[in-house]
């Protein structure tokens, strides 16, 4: 009798893993280090792949697959691109298209568009890249799609950018940035983050404001989307379909409030004038921060607005400067909603480093910046222009912006020369690259 319960038990849990894996969920991310060859050569995105795939593997139900070298017959499938529930891909980009390029072939120049399946476009180097189409594709398979590049989700002269094409062809949400971001640190943290709240099943809104909080830098002054973002993509998983305890695995997102400082406004301030003329120094915000940071003056902080949709959900970030010459990571981030105040983050600087504002000295900073920028900035970057030979041939190509800026992070007390270019990689993407340098 014994034995013949312990059979009837394995019929049983064989019949529930197979219809588990069945009708379980399927997540993908892709992105390359792009081949030698190809402009671009050397920029990596495997790393946000890597912590994409991990994070939607953590939901419940869900079979979470990963490429670091699609081809442009894996990314046309449409078990893949159309109906996985979620799909993440991060390259080089603008608003028609994302390219990734993980050998220098026909098939693997290859990436995502806006278009139909086949679309060609070519880089710098004149190579073709082949490209798998969002028009004329069901997206109705797909919660969310998400795609890390430069200005995916930026207005494009009248035409359907590569977010909107996801919401027209089904998908229910989309993010993207509709500007330039960077393989920074500060921006590569902010998509670590987001995927590592979407895996904790907080919805896509929230995902995207913590990030914003935690990595208030370029991907959380120019993150965007279309669609429905109040939802989320699945349940955080205790265990997986093996039975297996995936906690040791799992990074484990808290709420906003237990790392960073929060202020609830309780009256109705519209700031839907600010949004429409951005101002540099408007009187209401500096009235309405005087209330929460009595030193708060418009001469130590610099304004910049992210408006997300015409409902007027967005976010106003003031980041604090040492001598108009060194960024901090101490912000001020606006919540708003219906174009309203609805709260404030000191966003950047975790509560239990919040003393580390007062405590590191700025004149010591300042000092700093001013030793390595007369006697060792140069060198620096002369060496690793001459060790990277992207850099050196994006000096010659189609530059679209160079940046140059020190950052102050008060979690870490570190100084850091940042120079970012950004660069038209003809018609297959914007290509963003940044070198970073600790300031000693």
């Amino acid at each position: 009798m014994s034995k013949l319960f312990i059979y009837i038990f394995m019929l049983i849990s064989t019949f529930i893993v197979l219809t588990t894996d069945c009708f379980a969920a399927n997540a993908y991310s892709v992105g390359s280090k792009y081949a030698s060859g190809v402009t671009g050569a050397g920029n990596d995105f495997t790393g946000l792949v890597a912590t994409a795939a991990d994070s939607y593997g953590w939901l419940s139900g869900y079979n979470s697959y990963y490429s670091y070298q699609p081809s442009y017959t894996y990314l046309k499938s449409t078990s893949r691109l159309g109906k996985s529930k979620v799909f993440f891909i991060a390259g080089h980009a603008n608003p028609n298209l994302i390219s990734t390029a993980a050998k220098d072939t026909d098939s693997y120049r290859t990436g995502i568009s806006r278009y139909n399946d086949g679309y060609v476009a070519y880089d710098e180097a004149g190579k073709k890249f082949t490209y798998a189409g969002l028009a004329g594709r069901s997206m109705s398979g797909t919660t969310l799609i998400t795609f890390a590049g430069c200005s995916t989700g930026a207005y494009n002269n009248g035409e359907r950018n590569l977010l909107q094409q996801s919401i027209t062809s089904g998908a229910k949400a989309a993010v993207g940035f509709n500007n330039m971001i960077t393989n920074m640190a500060i921006d590569t943290n902010w998509l670590a983050k987001y995927n590592n709240l979407l895996g904790n099943g907080w919805t896509i809104r929230y995902s995207i404001e913590k990030a914003n909080a935690a990595y208030p830098g370029r991907c959380a002054s120019y993150v965007t989307k279309e669609g429905n973002i109040d939802v989320s993509i699945g349940t955080l998983a205790r265990i997986n379909s093996l039975g297996i305890n995936i906690g040791s695995s799992r990074v484990v997102e808290s709420s906003i409030e237990d790392e960073y400082l929060r202020f609830d406004m309780t009256n109705n301030i519209s700031i839907k004038k600010l949004y429409e003329t951005k101002e540099e120094k408007p009187e209401l915000i500096n009235d309405v921060m005087m209330k929460i940071d009595s030193s708060f003056t418009f001469d130590n902080y610099k304004i910049t607005y992210n408006l997300l949709d015409d409902a007027g959900y967005g976010f106003v970030f003031l980041t604090y400067f040492i001598n108009e010459e060194i960024q901090t990571n101490k912000v001020y981030m606006i919540v708003t909603s219906d174009y309203n105040i609805k709260k404030i983050y000191l966003a950047g600087v975790k509560k239990e480093n919040i003393s580390n504002i007062d405590k590191i000295n700025n004149n010591n900073m300042v000092e700093k910046f001013k030793s390595f920028e007369k006697n060792e900035k140069e060198s620096f970057i002369s060496k690793s222009r001459s060790q990277n030979r992207n850099l050196t041939l994006m000096r010659d190509s189609s530059i679209i912006e160079e940046e140059e800026k020190y950052y102050l992070d008060y979690n870490t007390g570190n100084l850091t020369f940042v120079q970012t270019v950004f660069s038209e990689n003809a018609d297959a993407g914007i290509i963003g690259d940044s070198i970073e340098e600790i300031v000693k």
